[in-house]
């Protein structure tokens, strides 16, 4: 008795529709899941999971599923960003007062190492208010972009946000950085135009050293000079404070520095990705495009896979057990040439071979034609076969 053809994977016309994701869960789980290993360690979220939502996963699965998750994010904003060098759009109208921040926080790595994680933060600037007694200006509207990367290219990568905020035509840019060197070279790539405001705590620096060389360290005169230039700076002047101290703690150190925490490196970005949405309030606008792009990916794997498995069953049909067979048999005798010598009968016709890219149908010699179970049950006529759609 023959057997029957091997069923391969396949996808139900409805997984499309209800734009299921590769794996067990269904879409709602897994975004549940994975938005609760963004705020949380992924053993505490794989339990969570189980308390809400009465599914258990393991931590593997939780960390597996937010980090592509998360890499889908990354891959995605990698090419737009790229996407933006080559065309050169127009960037879209910005708000009246915009001000952006650039810093760097350091998180621990496998291996016992630290690395620096840039992080950019972009906001809208409110109008003043009175607090009390004095006059201070708010954010909102905060946006963060942070990965694990050089400063050039950092720099680059950052250009999918700063586009998207509208920094480029915006009405003012107001720049609040600790003055270092790749910080300004970032700012000329971004938004040249920008006031660069250096930070109260270290403008308070540069003053000092600058009170120490000229009264003498440590000197009462240097102190109270200190305390002039402090206090004049802090009520005459523009500075600005602890914007992007805050987007480190809340984006970066709250989640990648936990107790006993050391990230692999190319695990890093995949959750800095997810931290970003989640921490700008953008989980809504972003997760419909992860969806989007880890079916793209699992439909390219599976794409991959089947021209692996082509290009292999093209190469078994090759065959190679005929040109063996003729190696080894002993040659045919010569018949004298007044001999006739009758035709060789035909070999009875093979198991057909699916062709690559074609569904396998059984031959007609194939048992599975002569059997009671699994023959049609009716012959479509004649008409209905050759209608056109």
């Amino acid at each position: 008795m023959g057997s029957a053809q091997r069923v391969g994977r396949a996808f139900f016309p409805l997984d499309d529709e209800l734009a299921l994701l590769p794996g067990a869960l269904t879409p709602s789980l897994q975004e549940d899941l994975v938005r609760l290993g963004v705020w949380m360690p992924f053993g505490r979220a794989a339990q969570e999971l189980a308390h809400f939502r009465h599914t258990v996963v393991s931590r593997p699965t939780a960390e597996r599923l937010a980090e592509a998750a998360g890499a889908a994010y990354v891959a995605q904003q990698t090419a737009e960003g790229g996407r933006l060098e080559r065309e050169a759009p127009v960037a879209p109208s910005g708000p009246a007062k915009l001000f952006l921040s650039v810093d760097g926080a350091m998180v621990p790595v496998v291996g016992g190492e630290w690395a620096e994680v840039k992080t950019l933060v972009i906001g809208e600037v409110q109008p003043p208010v009175v607090e009390a007694g004095e006059v201070v200006v708010h954010t909102g509207q905060h946006s963060y972009f942070s990965r694990l990367a050089e400063a050039e290219t950092f720099q680059r990568l950052a250009l999918v946000e700063t586009h998207r905020r509208g920094v480029e035509r915006a009405g003012a840019v107001g720049a609040v950085t600790d003055g270092s060197e790749w910080i300004q070279k970032f700012l000329d790539y971004h938004c040249y135009h920008a006031l660069r405001i250096l930070d109260f705590p270290h403008a308070g620096e540069h003053l000092n050293a600058i009170g120490q060389a000229q009264w003498g360290v440590g000197s009462r005169a240097a102190q109270d000079w200190l305390g002039e230039q402090l206090h004049e700076l802090k009520h005459a002047g523009p500075i600005g404070d602890g914007a992007v101290e805050s987007a480190n703690k809340l984006v970066v150190e709250a989640r990648l520095k936990g107790s006993g925490m050391h990230w692999a490196r190319p695990h890093i970005d995949p959750m800095l990705a997810l931290r970003n949405i989640v921490c700008s309030e953008r989980w809504d606008e972003a997760w419909p495009q992860i969806v989007c792009t880890l079916r793209q990916q699992a439909q390219q794997r599976r794409a991959e896979r089947r021209h692996q498995r082509r290009m292999a069953h093209s190469s078994a049909t090759v065959q190679p057990t005929a040109s063996v067979q003729n190696a080894a048999a002993p040659p045919p005798p010569t018949a004298p040439a007044d001999t006739h010598v009758a035709p060789a009968p035909k070999p009875s016709a093979p198991v057909a071979q699916a062709q690559a890219g074609q569904p396998w149908r059984p031959p007609a010699n194939h048992p599975w034609r002569h059997m009671p179970i699994g023959r049609a049950r009716f012959k479509p006529s004649t008409k209905c076969t050759d209608a056109k759609p």
